[in-house]
């Protein structure tokens, strides 16, 4: 997929996909494009090394780097005093995924000819915000397939609309310890509007070794018992995840379950709803994000997926997908 190139006086009419695309770009390179269209001069040369850097540190595949330079040729050619140059020769070298936080673009797209006067567009009802996680490898799973659904999720959005009532606003991979799963919480809440109206929603995944069907989990709770040491080395043994709760406390997701199940079943995905998130990180970070979602609006999901041996990937890829359209469902206001 090519963007067309704009004008000095024109601006692109993208299709949906395009605007995915626009979007998923927007995001992943955290550049506010609405400041970049207003304010310039700036070569897209520029901007591109700039955000190409981006793409690596936040674990982003630079294999759609044709798109990444038709885009910002784009966004910057209007602005730019300096002539546009042949795009870099090389890229830099890709690293092992970071943590990054992804920011939601819901921007109109006006004409970049008319009067600065003209009235501006009445912004829509903002949509549902996801911030989806994966876990890491740790002792006993060296390729974690959440990890892998979580790196492929922006290309497969690419060629998959999802609802205009859903933004994929984070998709991060945290490091498999109570210590990084923390981190990465506090990183995400930091970026949550204190005026959300209840439309965010913390999609955690993890893998369940022996699992072969899809598991929404119903609670946290406050108790860390790891089987094995995590990924920097903790091994808690009955331990209070929050010491100003009992071992036994638990918090609930406020999402309807059974609904999600439904619509899932009957689409063709094996899942069930489990009563137990285990006594590892993803048990600590569904009771850590739950406890974070308890004193504001936002909610939290946690959900355990079978290795890729037992359903495989694309058939994964699939089921998030479909989780990503049906929630809105649970927020009647959307």
């Amino acid at each position: 997929l090519a963007l067309p190139m704009a004008s000095a006086h024109t601006t692109t009419t993208l299709t949906p996909r395009e605007s995915v695309l626009e979007a998923l770009l927007a995001q992943s390179l955290a550049i506010d494009v609405e400041t970049f269209r207003l304010q310039g001069p700036c070569s897209w040369q520029q901007l591109y090394e700039a955000a190409a850097a981006q793409w690596v540190e936040y674990g982003i595949p630079l294999t759609t780097h044709s798109k990444l330079e038709a885009f910002l040729k784009e966004k910057a050619a209007p602005h730019s005093l300096t002539p546009a140059t042949e795009a870099p020769s090389a890229l830099p070298n890709e690293t092992q995924p970071r943590v990054g936080i992804l920011r939601p673009l819901s921007l109109p797209h006006r004409n970049l000819g008319e009067a600065e006067e003209s009235a501006p567009l009445s912004p829509p009802s903002p949509p549902l915000s996801v911030h989806v996680t994966a876990f890491g490898p740790f002792m006993g799973v060296p390729d974690n397939p959440t990890q892998t659904m979580v790196r492929e999720l922006p290309d497969y959005l690419l060629s998959r609309e999802l609802p205009a009532n859903v933004t994929v606003s984070s998709a991060s991979i945290v490091e498999t310890s109570g210590t990084g799963a923390l981190e990465m919480l506090d990183q995400l809440f930091a970026h949550v509007p204190p005026a959300d109206d209840g439309r965010t929603v913390m999609l955690h995944l993890g893998v369940s070794a022996g699992s072969s069907q899809f598991a929404l989990e119903t609670c946290g709770v406050n108790e860390a018992h790891f089987r094995c040491p995590d990924e920097r080395g903790w091994s808690p043994s009955r331990q209070c995840i929050r010491p100003d709760a009992s071992l036994d406390h638990s918090y609930s997701t406020s999402l309807p379950l059974n609904s999600l199940l439904s619509n899932l079943q009957n689409r063709g995905f094996p899942c069930q709803i489990s009563m137990s998130a285990g006594r590892f990180v993803c048990n600590y970070i569904y009771y850590q994000s739950l406890h974070h979602s308890s004193g504001r609006e936002t909610t939290s999901l946690f959900v355990h997926v079978p290795p890729f041996t037992k359903i495989e990937k694309e058939r994964q890829l699939d089921f998030l997908f479909a989780l990503l359209e049906i929630l809105p469902s649970c927020f009647p206001s959307l």
